[in-house]
């Protein structure tokens, strides 16, 4: 396994939610589900990071749960962000989503 994705922890070989980061998280979609830019709605959600690595921290597929990492988010905010992103990359006419 490379690296453990913000708002996670291993212990005794486990992934478990770090609650504090995982707060992050779900706030970091929030607010960006909420009209906020990715680099604002990181910030405001106190992820200290570039535009790029906000949206590489919203699609990582890790937060919905899988058979290593617990959900932090539920399906239906992640597709709603994925939707929201695809939408203000096409209104400034950008071709790679």
């Amino acid at each position: 396994m490379g690296y453990t994705p913000y708002g996670y922890k291993i212990e005794n070989g486990c992934a478990i939610i770090d609650e504090e980061n995982a707060d992050k998280i779900r706030k970091l979609y929030s607010n960006y589900l909420t009209g906020m830019p990715l680099a604002k709605a990181a910030s405001e959600a106190g992820i200290d990071t570039y535009h790029g690595t906000a949206k590489r921290m919203m699609e990582n597929r890790h937060y919905l749960g899988d058979n290593f990492y617990p959900a932090i988010i539920d399906k239906e905010i992640f597709e709603s962000a994925a939707t929201e992103r695809i939408k203000r990359c096409d209104k400034l006419g950008r071709l790679n989503h």
